[in-house]
């Protein structure tokens, strides 16, 4: 994970100034590279075999080590989705930090914001229709946020 967030640090001087969508095309990539890489891990082809802490505690992690490396000044963050009339799945998404609410109170890099919305229709990069946030920063409490 340490290499994919310094790929995420190398782009992201240049992604500043770029559209979300350039930003969220290289998180999606990344998110992948890392889930491909916990799959090997773990011996299995899909994350579904995967129960759900160990799916939970990884997202927190992949997300929270590349927020990591964004400054509290930077113009987007990523935060997992919890989408409300798709339950059981969280997503990886990218968001511009100002439309994450509660974000200026936002004292560290590692934080992992969850967001909670109704509908993938509500995830638009202009204006997000956002429900709540949650925000984690420390693996126990991803975990306590997802018990089955």
């Amino acid at each position: 994970m340490a290499m994919l967030a310094r790929q995420l640090a190398g782009a992201a001087p240049q992604l500043r100034s770029r559209p979300i969508i350039d930003f969220r095309n290289i998180v999606n990539l990344l998110t992948k590279h890392a889930f491909a890489g916990l799959l090997y891990m773990f011996n299995v082809h899909d994350a579904s075999e995967l129960d759900t802490r160990t799916r939970a505690l990884s997202a927190v992690c992949i997300v929270g080590d590349l927020n990591e490396v964004l400054s509290l000044d930077y113009p987007y963050i990523i935060a997992l989705v919890d989408i409300a009339n798709e339950p059981g799945n969280l997503f990886f998404g990218c968001f511009m930090r100002k439309h994450i609410p509660g974000h200026h109170d936002i004292i560290t890099e590692s934080i992992v914001p969850i967001v909670f919305v109704s509908s993938r229709s509500d995830l638009s990069f202009d204006n997000p229709s956002i429900n709540r946030v949650l925000f984690v920063t420390e693996i126990n409490d991803g975990l306590d946020v997802f018990r089955e």
